[in-house]
């Protein structure tokens, strides 16, 4: 008896089962990220006490690409990102986004952030607010924000590692 298998190949995502991509409105692990380039890891030594492994951006900085986010039907102005991170010192990050079935990412905040107290090491939320999005050109010759995109967070850490536990909107 022969048995056949087929692979199809497929594209790497962070969606998991939800086929229009994960909703935008929530909290997710920072450990779904299905690119990385440059110096960053998911740190198995670094394991919280709820069982998840930090994304660790070395100092020499990280991409971070989560595919895809569903941003709905509804034209969007605006919406907050937080990431729940933990860094000692000033870091930066870019927050760039490529519709689906794009080429092209498009540039949609950049921003430095400090922890609370330098040195202080436990994990806290850094809001990012992500507003005038229908005077961005480039979104709106694609009609706006709308149904689903890859959500690309550039991270510059200054002088120490920083590693994120959770991406999310609100």
């Amino acid at each position: 008896m022969l048995i056949i298998i087929l692979i199809r190949k497929m594209e790497m995502t962070s969606q998991g089962v939800w086929k229009d991509g994960l909703p935008y409105k929530k909290r997710y692990f920072a450990g779904i990220v299905c690119l990385i380039e440059g110096k960053a890891i998911l740190d198995g030594k670094r394991r919280l006490k709820d069982g998840y492994n930090p994304a660790v951006v070395d100092t020499a900085g990280a991409v971070l690409g989560y595919k895809y986010f569903n941003f709905r039907t509804t034209k969007l102005n605006d919406f907050t990102l937080v990431l729940n991170a933990q860094a000692s010192d000033k870091w930066s990050v870019k927050i760039e986004l490529m519709p689906h079935n794009e080429k092209k990412q498009i540039l949609l905040k950049e921003q430095e952030l400090k922890p609370a107290a330098k040195g202080k090491t436990d994990f806290e939320n850094y809001t990012l607010t992500i507003d005038k999005l229908t005077q961005k050109s480039e979104l709106e010759a694609l009609g706006g924000l709308m149904g689903s995109a890859a959500l690309f967070v550039t991270v510059k850490p200054t002088a120490s590692n920083v590693a994120i536990k959770e991406i999310g909107f609100s």
